[in-house]
């Protein structure tokens, strides 16, 4: 099939039927070349890292590890993109997702919403709150707290639960009662240990009584001390 050479292993043209490369008339030609007619019969190279084209400059499949982008076949993917294992492209992430690792896993999302385990969602779920510096994902809150804005303070425990200034808790420290409207630690009546409202003392400090008003030291007229 060698129409012209300069040696008896040293082809330079080939018949219509091949295609020349390194000095042989050769059909089809291998991975990583495409074949040219025009001006002559030869194996032309495809960009770097292209297993299969049909011109030098487009890639119809990257070689492995490698994906088109568009313009040259990558070891990696540019942002807003995520591989395609498949056909070896880069695939745009879907909207509101700004930048991606597959179809269906996020890691960052536009100025309308907040990344959460892989997604973007328009408003962060109960025991979460918004995060936009220096990325906008929905943050946990403290524990056992149902709302917050921030992960510091707590503006509502869970259920069961109440914010004695610092954390939410499932009882109250002594000298407070939980406020299940509020869900917080309030104080009790003054020299009141335990309580469960804020009107009443169900046990007073030691060496105070209840007189059905208060936490006092000393009983009124006609009665006793019930220690």
């Amino acid at each position: 099939s060698c129409t012209d050479c300069t040696a008896a292993n040293v082809c330079t043209a080939c018949d219509g039927t091949s295609f020349l490369l390194n000095d042989e008339c050769i059909n089809p030609c291998p991975s990583g070349y495409f074949p040219q007619t025009s001006p002559s019969r030869t194996c032309q190279s495809c960009i770097a890292n292209c297993e299969s084209c049909e011109n030098s400059v487009t890639c119809d499949l990257c070689k492995s590890d490698y994906f088109w982008d568009g313009d040259s076949c990558e070891s990696s993917c540019p942002q807003g993109t995520y591989p395609q294992s498949g056909s070896r492209t880069c695939e745009a992430c879907l909207s509101p997702c700004t930048d991606c690792t597959a179809a269906n896993v996020c890691t960052a999302c536009d100025g309308t919403s907040y990344l959460l385990n892989g997604e973007c969602v328009n408003l962060c779920p109960s025991g979460y709150f918004p995060q936009t510096s220096p990325s906008r994902i929905c943050q946990f809150c403290i524990t056992n707290c149902e709302s917050c804005e921030d992960s510091v303070t707590c503006d509502l425990c869970k259920s069961d639960s109440f914010w004695d200034g610092e954390s939410c808790i499932n009882t109250c420290p002594p000298g407070k009662w939980g406020d299940s409207a509020t869900r917080t630690c309030e104080d009790c009546l003054l020299n009141c240990e335990k309580c469960h409202d804020a009107t009443s003392c169900d046990l007073c400090q030691i060496t105070y009584y209840w007189n059905s008003f208060h936490c006092t030291q000393t009983c009124p007229e006609n009665t006793f001390m019930n220690k």
